[in-house]
């Protein structure tokens, strides 16, 4: 993994406490990175054909930041991912904001 993909999944890691600490606990999510990389699954999850509920539930709760699709679209992020990912995570996003 390169350094960026550590902060990445660092980045990816502090959310899901925060979620945790919000009383969303998103269990399907951290099995998939149990077994893949925070970018691989991010990738996936932004290319999937479906809205996630995990990310209706934070849109519900106000903490769309706290979505993978936000995280990608963090400025440190832009050189990891490619631009139909990042339109992806952002369209993702204006289907779920109120």
């Amino acid at each position: 993994m390169s350094g960026l993909e550590n902060i990445f999944e660092a980045r990816i890691r502090e959310a899901l406490i925060e979620c945790h600490e919000l009383g969303y606990h998103p269990h399907d999510f951290e099995g998939m990175l149990a077994n893949a990389s925070a970018a691989r699954v991010a990738i996936k999850l932004v290319t999937s054909g479906e809205l996630q509920s995990g990310l209706k539930k934070l849109s519900q709760m106000g903490r769309l930041d706290l979505s993978v699709e936000s995280i990608i679209l963090e400025t440190q992020f832009e050189s990891l991912f490619k631009t139909p990912i990042r339109d992806a995570a952002r369209w993702r996003l204006d289907q779920v904001m109120p």
